[in-house]
């Protein structure tokens, strides 16, 4: 499940920052490799949230770098939501 996870997280940032998939890795940072300001990351949360009927907030992933941190993070709020 972690790899379908980490695969629609890594479309998803691909489209938004128009950057091929081939170029989206797990230690890319979202400022420094991927280009994300303020508002990418904000519009990012909205895709997550709509993608995998989450509720993200800003708080929930402002302290995160790198896209293998956001997976991780998606995925526990997954498994919480099925618990």
């Amino acid at each position: 499940m972690k790899n379908q996870i980490n695969h629609r997280i890594k479309t998803i940032i691909a489209a938004q920052s128009q950057i091929p998939i081939e170029n989206v890795h797990d230690n890319s940072k979202f400022h420094a490799n991927l280009g994300f300001d303020s508002l990418d990351v904000v519009n990012l949360i909205s895709a997550i949230n709509m993608e995998f009927s989450l509720n993200l907030m800003e708080n929930d992933i402002i302290h995160l770098e790198t896209v293998a941190e956001l997976v991780d993070c998606v995925e526990q709020k997954i498994e919480n939501k099925s618990a």
